[in-house]
């Protein structure tokens, strides 16, 4: 089976190409390497801004979009630069998988979403209300997948991480 990684070059999508080639996929990876730069010699790479180059994906295969700048902060000063890295992008990556007639779609989205949650664990049926234009720009991804699954033959599914932490990272952490 092929899959297709979009940020596989990142801290979670290195660890999903690791996986996805111990059980057996064929992987591509799409990815910028603006944020990452891991590379698994047994997966194939190509070099591409998905919020601007054109770029095809495999027929049928399974596609991982966790391509994203993951800064939040700098989504408050950089609007225009983050809706394209994070919105643009993913309508492209939809399309591209539509075209490839995808077997499924499945979004890297966040608990930002949520905003400032009144209940911890969060229950997926909480209110969305995002503080950043990080989490409002995943809102508008899994409002994407969401369409594009309902009106076209690609499933697609959105999946909410939050603080997501261990070997390789190199965002968001203090390291002593």
């Amino acid at each position: 089976m092929l899959a297709v990684v979009t940020g596989g070059a990142g801290y979670i999508g290195g660890h999903l190409v690791d996986y996805l080639l111990e059980k057996g996929y064929e992987v591509e990876v799409y990815d910028n390497f603006s944020s990452g730069n891991y590379k698994n010699e047994k997966a194939k790479y190509h070099i591409v801004d998905l919020s601007k180059d054109k770029f095809d994906f495999p027929k049928g295969s399974m596609v991982f979009h966790l391509a994203a700048n993951p800064d939040v902060r700098s989504s408050m000063l950089d609007i225009k630069g983050h809706y394209e890295n994070d919105v643009t992008a993913t309508l492209n990556v939809l399309e591209a998988a539509r075209k490839s007639d995808a077997e499924h779609v499945i979004f890297s989205s966040s608990s930002t979403v949520y905003g400032e949650a009144e209940m911890i664990p969060t229950p997926e049926s909480a209110p969305l209300r995002p503080i950043s234009y990080y989490g409002l720009f995943k809102m508008f991804g899994e409002s994407l997948v969401e369409f594009y699954s309902r009106n076209y033959s690609t499933k697609g599914t959105s999946l909410r991480l939050a603080n997501v932490i261990g070997g390789r990272t190199s965002h968001g952490i203090i390291v002593d």
